[in-house]
């Protein structure tokens, strides 16, 4: 976690709100008052497609229109009130950054971050509320509760942000996940929504409705939901690598929710995704990632999970357990980016590539005897109590085999099945791993060290334990 910058004393929280609502409100009012909509009616679009997949979109006349109406409602005494306000005090909200020297810059950046862009998001969402009701737009009526909801946001976003973290939220719809109830809670900010339907999610969030409309979404009759709502060390909005850094906590956290319910659900099959929309919070900074194969995933059935409450309960431990065995040791990210890997490729051959890959990169220390090491240090991982630890070393050999050959060349087709054990083998060999970590058996490499170093040390003290 990053390093939390110590809040002044003085900042004072209920004027940045009360300037802010009466801010917004001066804005919103205005539109409802002076701003007419054009008078053509434009429809919302929901038809069946040549190829069998739903185009569901709302042609909306008022875009660039209140793009206009908005800037213009900002000069109002009111917006210029709170600008004001937040120029006076830019080192108590800011007292880590020099970006506001320039009051002109200052002057135009503010109000697109905390009015123009959470008063146009919110006429997006109630045009399209009303397309889907309507098949037109009739009016720009903001609730109490919006404007309340937007005051909220924006606040609770600006002290993340002076704590040194950026807010992200992540969506994609996924295959089908049924429990007792309609939302399945992981915890860490991860959880799996069922929606009401197609046609409902356009009564949702405008992060659904994106994830809806866009043309690779393939899981479109999906009304299954991962949603991801995260806090990370502080991400920019520029810079050549900003996206990625917006992209990887999010598909993090998916992995570690395909994990988690492979090992729950004792299945092979993982989780299947579709398009993700990644959000910034504060400045609205998004994008879109499309990591699984629209091909490769059509080609198959899609997999459907039915939980019991008690595997509900395990699958939160779970989660709980990798996020608290990554504080000691963030390498299991990069074990679990191959098991993420692992379920979005596009073959079996790639599914067992990445998952063997995965499993040497923890298992194998240089120094020779690479797949010796694999099949031992694996098998110490893997066997528990009642398992015969003769039947996972022939597993481990016929894994580094299979992959050995694949990687040089080798033409011999992989089945699914080899490429669903490999996976199954990675996933169990994560857990062990956790709990080494979480019982202190297993401690964080030392610097220089490399977890495979560690895991290996385990194993040798086992070994000695055992002959005496």
């Amino acid at each position: 976690m990053p390093e939390s910058i110590q809040l002044e004393p003085d900042v004072n929280w209920s004027a940045f709100e009360e300037n802010l609502e009466k801010a917004l409100r001066s804005i919103f009012k205005a539109l409802e008052d002076n701003s007419p909509l054009p008078e053509s009616p434009k429809v919302y679009y929901h038809k069946e497609r040549d190829d069998g997949r739903i185009s569901s979109y709302a042609q909306v006349p008022l875009y660039s229109f209140a793009r206009e109406a908005i800037w213009e409602a900002i000069k109002l005494p009111e917006p210029q009130r709170l600008i004001d306000f937040l120029w006076s005090e830019r080192t108590h909200y800011w007292p880590a950054s020099s970006n506001w020297s320039d009051e002109e810059s200052f002057r135009f950046n503010i109000p697109r971050i905390y009015l123009y862009n959470p008063i146009f998001f919110a006429l997006v969402d109630l045009s399209n509320r009303q397309l889907a009701e309507t098949g037109s737009v009739v009016h720009f009526g903001i609730s109490e509760k919006e404007i309340s909801e937007a005051v909220d946001d924006v606040v609770e976003d600006q002290k993340n942000l002076m704590a040194g973290q950026s807010r992200i939220r992540g969506y994609a719809f996924v295959s089908e996940v049924f429990t007792d109830s309609e939302t399945l809670e992981f915890g860490k900010g991860i959880r799996i929504r069922r929606l009401e339907g197609v046609e409902r999610a356009y009564h949702q969030t405008r992060n659904e409705r994106w994830v809806i409309g866009n043309e690779f979404s393939f899981l479109w009759p999906s009304d299954h939901m991962l949603e991801i709502d995260i806090k990370v060390p502080r991400v920019p909005s520029s810079g050549s690598d900003w996206i990625e850094k917006l992209q990887q906590p999010v598909f993090n956290r998916i992995d570690l929710a395909k994990w988690a319910l492979m090992i729950t659900s004792a299945t092979p099959h993982p989780l299947t995704e579709g398009t993700i929309v990644i959000w910034k919070m504060v400045h609205f900074a998004s994008t879109t990632a499309h990591r699984e194969s629209v091909n490769a995933a059509s080609s198959i059935s899609m997999p459907k999970f039915h939980l019991t409450g008690a595997q509900t309960i395990q699958l939160k431990d779970l989660t709980a357990r990798f996020i608290s065995g990554a504080d000691k040791i963030p390498q299991l990210w990069n074990l679990l980016w191959h098991f993420g890997r692992s379920c979005v490729s596009p073959s079996p051959r790639d599914t067992l590539l990445d998952a063997v890959i995965g499993l040497d990169s923890i298992l194998s220390t240089p120094g020779g005897n690479a797949a010796y090491k694999f099949q031992l240090h694996g098998t110490a991982l893997l066997t528990k109590e009642g398992a015969d630890p003769e039947v996972i070393y022939k597993k481990m050999r016929s894994l580094y085999s299979t992959r050995s050959k694949v990687a040089h060349g080798s033409s011999e087709s992989v089945s699914a099945e080899e490429a669903y054990d490999a996976r199954t083998v990675l996933a169990r060999t994560i857990e062990s791993i956790i709990a080494l970590v979480l019982t202190g058996e297993l401690e964080a490499p030392k610097k220089g060290e490399s977890l495979a170093k560690a895991i290996e040390s385990v194993v040798r003290r086992r070994a000695v334990i055992s002959s005496d």
